[in-house]
C-alpha cells in the first residue's frame, strides 16, 4: 500500500488555499463518519505520483508529518480539478478502519477478442467502464478484469454475470448494467442512380412514350 505524507492545516479561505498550491501543496479534507473533518494538505507531486501508479481513487497509508503515530488508512477520491484540468484544487480524503467497509468506484478492463468480432464479423460496443461496489479496505482492487473473448454476435454480457473478485459486492450499480456486447456490423448500401434521357419538354422520354402507349391502347380500346 501507497504512503502519503500528509500536514494538518490552519487556513481555510480561498487566500490560504490558493497559498499552499503555490507551495506545492494540495488542500485535501479528511473525514470519517462520526468524527470530526481534519483540513490537511498533500504534497502534489507525491499525489500525482501516487495516482499514476492506482488511479483516481486508491486505498493509501496516511502519514502525518508531525505524528507517526497517527498513520492511518484512507482512500482519496472526489479530486477536484481547474477548468483547464491541469492544477488539482482539493481532494477528499476518506478514512477507514480495519474491517469496516467502504464504498469504491473501480475501473473495468476488458480483456479478449470477442468471436462475434473475429470470426463473424461484428463490431464490439463497449459500454460500462467502471463499477461502484462495497467492501473492507482488505479487499480493495485497483482494476476489474473481465473476460469478453466468448461474446458472439447479439450476446450482452451484464455486470451481473460477472464474478467479482473476493470481497466484492454491487452497490449503487445495477447488475442488469451492460459491460459490453457485440452487434452486427451495418451494412452499407451504396443507392444506384438510373440514367433517364429528358425530352424537350423536360419530361423522360420513357414516361413520355409510356403515357403516349397507354394512351393509344386507350383509343384502340374505345374505338372496339
Amino acid at each position: 500500500m501507497e504512503k502519503l505524507q500528509v500536514r494538518r492545516r490552519e487556513g481555510t479561505g480561498k487566500s490560504a488555499c490558493k497559498r499552499l498550491r503555490k507551495e506545492g501543496f494540495i488542500p485535501a479534507t479528511l473525514y470519517h463518519k462520526g468524527d470530526e473533518c481534519i483540513n490537511v494538505a498533500i504534497n502534489d507531486r507525491e499525489f500525482r505520483r501516487v495516482m499514476r501508479g492506482h488511479g483516481e481513487s486508491a486505498l493509501v497509508e496516511l502519514v502525518f508529518d508531525s505524528d507517526h503515530s497517527a498513520e492511518q488508512q484512507a482512500i482519496y477520491k472526489n479530486l477536484q480539478l481547474d477548468a483547464f484540468m491541469k492544477e488539482i484544487v482539493h481532494v477528499d480524503l476518506q478514512g477507514v478502519r480495519k474491517g469496516e467497509e467502504v464504498n469504491m468506484t473501480i475501473p473495468i478492463v476488458a480483456t479478449g477478442s470477442p468471436i462475434g468480432v473475429t470470426d463473424e464479423g461484428g463490431v464490439l460496443v463497449k459500454q460500462l467502464t467502471e463499477v461502484s461496489i462495497r467492501c473492507e479496505p482488505r479487499f480493495i482492487v485497483e482494476t476489474i478484469t473481465v473476460d469478453i473473448s466468448t461474446l458472439k454476435i447479439h450476446d450482452t454480457l451484464a455486470i451481473g454475470d460477472v464474478e467479482l473478485p473476493e470481497g466484492l459486492k454491487l452497490h449503487g450499480t445495477d447488475e442488469a448494467s451492460v459491460v459490453a456486447t457485440v452487434i452486427e456490423q451495418a451494412k452499407l448500401e451504396e443507392p444506384t442512380t438510373a440514367e433517364v434521357e429528358l425530352g424537350e419538354d423536360g419530361e423522360p422520354i420513357e414516361a413520355a412514350q409510356g403515357e403516349a402507349t397507354e394512351g393509344a391502347e386507350a383509343t384502340t380500346a374505345e374505338g372496339k
